[in-house]
């Protein structure tokens, strides 16, 4: 089911606050959210704006809703 590195499936009951249906990321476009397929969890709030929002986010991150690998977070607390 989709990238299998998170538990959250496709369809609204494997969204999150941010991949919902309800929280459509198109703007409101009607065309462009029914291309939109509900389910999974996304790296940041904004996850089809290419940016470094995902850095910047730090330890705020939602672990419920957003994605925050081990392997990432560490560049939170090495000194190097």
């Amino acid at each position: 089911e989709r990238s299998g590195a998170v538990p959250n499936g496709a369809g609204e009951e494997g969204a999150t606050k941010y991949t919902g249906s309800a929280c459509c990321p198109m703007g409101g476009d009607a065309k462009a959210a029914a291309k939109f397929m509900p389910g999974g969890k996304s790296w940041t709030p904004n996850w089809l704006r290419f940016d470094n929002s995902y850095f910047s986010l730090g330890g705020k991150a939602d672990p419920d809703s957003l994605i925050a690998f081990p392997t990432d977070r560490v560049l939170e607390t090495d000194p190097g």
